[in-house]
């Protein structure tokens, strides 16, 4: 099969009839197998694949979004994890079935890094991390797929804060939902103190972080959870790409964040880009969200500057199955001579104001006109 095990092929079944009775007693032996603080001899460790592993076994990192296939590529990765590693240990703390033929597995991952391999274990420090494996074994009791996973729901690395811990890996991590929501849970734990080795990693990478489907999220926590001095360079990477942001499906919530949680004077320049833009923005089915957020949390002044941009095409825009959320969201958030303003666009012309009211779309804009005449909240 050209494989370099050395001391036997790991591709040909080995059955010895020692198979575990107990598939916990098995796993909990295969784990000090493996953490043994010599090395490891790759005979052995080729003996124990043959044994233990089904030919097709898959041995896989999801905050990584990383795997190998078949017995000798994870022969080979073993071997390489502890020449990297050479005192890894993993010590478990329980062992638990998750199906009849799936066991999860909690356990803590410690040693140090000699040369870098492993992203989250740092080089030349000691780490200590609470991990989570699944486990599935085939009809014969031999492993298919082993899954491993970073867990922060039990402890923080030891040794080392949450954001040194990751602080190699964590752009890495983010590109995968393992990884995104292990980086999410971190920004949370992490002291304030620890915060700048966490993001320090997404400088220079915010527009590709904010267009990835699970680095985004990371942006968005940190944008919520940290102090705005922690996380400015966000808003100043998406300066002169604001337009374009609001129309991305992704980059658009990261820009949302900013405007809701960032002080006015830290947004000023993107919301300038956008007011540039209000009435393509307002009906584009990404940017007219934007748009809402500069109307509930901008300034008076952008706030008054993009009700007038709106008022100037109320009856069309009221009829747009987009844009006319941005009339109704200026009607619920805008000051009352704002309110009024758009309540005359609608209806100083009776044929149009007509058109309006019957419109199916428009209706709910001119219910909302309705409702606020009723409460005296139009300017007068």
């Amino acid at each position: 099969c050209g494989c370099d095990c050395a001391s036997g092929c790991c591709c040909v079944d080995e059955d010895d009839g020692a198979w575990e009775a107990d598939a916990e007693a098995g796993v909990r032996e295969g784990f000090e197998f493996f953490s043994t603080g010599e090395p490891l001899a790759p005979s052995a460790v080729a003996s124990r694949m043959r044994r233990r592993g089904a030919v097709n076994v898959r041995l896989s990192w999801s905050d990584l979004d990383w795997c190998v296939s078949g017995r000798c590529n994870v022969h080979r990765h073993i071997m390489l994890c502890k020449q990297n590693v050479p005192d890894l240990r993993m010590d478990v703390r329980s062992v638990e079935r998750a199906s009849p033929s799936t066991l999860r597995v909690s356990f803590v991952a410690s040693g140090t890094q000699a040369h870098e391999f492993l992203p989250f274990f740092p080089v030349g420090r000691y780490a200590a991390w609470p991990c989570v494996s699944t486990i599935e074994f085939d009809d014969l009791g031999r492993v298919l797929r082993h899954t491993i996973r970073l867990s922060l729901d039990a402890s923080p690395p030891q040794e080392l804060s949450v954001g040194d811990a990751l602080s190699h890996c964590a752009l890495k991590m983010a590109s995968t939902a393992e990884g995104s929501r292990l980086v999410q849970r971190a920004a949370d734990l992490a002291r304030a103190e620890d915060h700048s080795p966490l993001v320090e990693q997404f400088k220079g990478h915010v527009l590709e972080a904010a267009a990835s489907p699970h680095a985004n999220h990371v942006l968005q926590k940190f944008i919520v959870a940290m102090p705005s001095g922690r996380t400015r360079f966000v808003a100043e990477e998406l300066r002169g790409h604001a337009v374009a942001a609001a129309k991305h499906h992704t980059r658009g919530r990261v820009l949302e964040r900013l405007i809701e949680h960032f002080p006015a004077e830290a947004t000023e320049e993107l919301v300038e880009e956008l007011l540039g833009s209000a009435l393509s923005l307002c009906k584009h089915p990404y940017g007219n969200f934007v748009l809402q957020r500069v109307l509930e949390h901008g300034r008076p002044e952008q706030r008054r500057r993009l009700v007038l941009a709106l008022s100037s095409d109320a009856p069309r825009l009221a009829k747009h199955r987009i844009a006319s959320n941005a009339l109704r969201c200026a009607l619920v958030h805008g000051a009352p001579d704002e309110r009024l303003a758009i309540s005359e666009a609608l209806t100083a012309d009776a044929e149009v104001a007509e058109e309006v009211e019957r419109h199916i779309t428009a209706s709910f804009v001119m219910r909302e006109v309705r409702h606020l005449r009723r409460l005296g909240a139009l300017g007068a």
